[in-house]
């Protein structure tokens, strides 16, 4: 790299050159080109008993960065397998710092704490074993629930391929480093309850059966993201033959904002236009191509 003048950059250029976090960030989701990211729903809780899954192992374990380095590569993927090159620890660590990790409680990443990351996903069956390539690393995620290869789901009749949308906001507005752990685990428990509905119940008596996360770490996140406006909730009273007065309370909870059940679905209804709108022109090119 040379300067206008054909000399080489003084450290205080290449400091003003060189890519933000937030630079990073973008330019991976605008690679991945569709607004959002896909996770099946076994990330949260399988389809049959037990119903807990990864993210309860993860949560007990306090793999708070394996999970938010799971989700990016999740989000990453659809570009990076058909990258000739693995990306550098450099990137990756890059993308993953928050711009305000020195005045924030957001996570902090180095080398080797990402290597570590790396070696927790392994162990927990979320990515292949690494492989070198030349000195860099080739890093290739598993199926959700760690029991098997990777293929990106398409929500079909199998109910282990059923997902659900992790919007780019998540990203773009650095919910990925602010957020608590127990907050980010109770938003993709959200996001997973709320595919195709605006709200759900979370009985706090239910959640180590439901998800393998004691009641009063989901209570806890749910405090957090309603507080950061990331939740609302609706409470009504319904029948209880066995209370003592008849009747109890029960709490919805719907995601807001950038996570909203509208935000979603018009990602996802943006992301089917430009779908079709690529199919029309291949389809247009491919016919034209054809000699009569």
């Amino acid at each position: 790299m040379t300067t206008q003048h054909g000399l080489p950059p003084d450290d205080g250029d290449e400091a003003k050159m060189s890519a933000t976090p937030e630079a990073t960030r973008a330019a991976g989701l605008r690679l991945s080109a569709r607004g959002y990211s896909t996770i099946r729903h076994v990330l949260v809780q399988n389809h049959e008993d037990p119903r807990p899954s990864v993210l309860g192992e993860m949560v007990r374990k306090r793999r708070h960065r394996a999970l938010v380095l799971y989700l990016e590569l999740l989000t990453w993927w659809p570009w990076l397998k058909s990258n000739h090159q693995p990306l550098s620890a450099d990137v990756w660590i890059r993308s993953l710092t928050a711009a305000d990790s020195a005045s924030s409680r957001a996570l902090t990443w180095s080398p080797s704490t990402l290597s570590r990351t790396w070696r927790e996903l392994e162990e927990l069956g979320l990515i292949e074993p690494r492989r070198r390539s030349g000195r860099l690393t080739r890093v290739t995620p598993r199926r959700e629930d760690g029991q098997g290869t990777y293929i990106a789901p398409s929500g079909g009749k199998d109910k282990g391929d059923r997902y659900f949308v992790l919007p780019d906001g998540f990203w773009v507005e650095g919910w990925f480093a602010t957020l608590s752990f127990p907050a980010l685990a109770t938003l993709l428990i959200l996001l997973k309850e709320t595919s195709n509905k605006p709200e759900t119940w979370l009985p706090r008596e239910k959640m180590s059966d439901w998800y393998g996360i004691s009641g009063r770490t989901v209570q806890k996140g749910l405090t957090e993201l309603e507080e950061r406006g990331l939740v609302k909730k609706r409470s009504e009273v319904v029948a209880a033959p066995l209370s003592p007065n008849g009747i109890t309370r029960r709490v919805h909870y719907s995601l807001t904002g950038p996570f909203s059940l509208d935000t979603r679905m018009s990602l996802r209804r943006t992301a089917a236009k430009a779908r079709n709108k690529r199919r029309e022109q291949f389809e247009s090119s491919d016919s034209a191509s054809v000699t009569p």
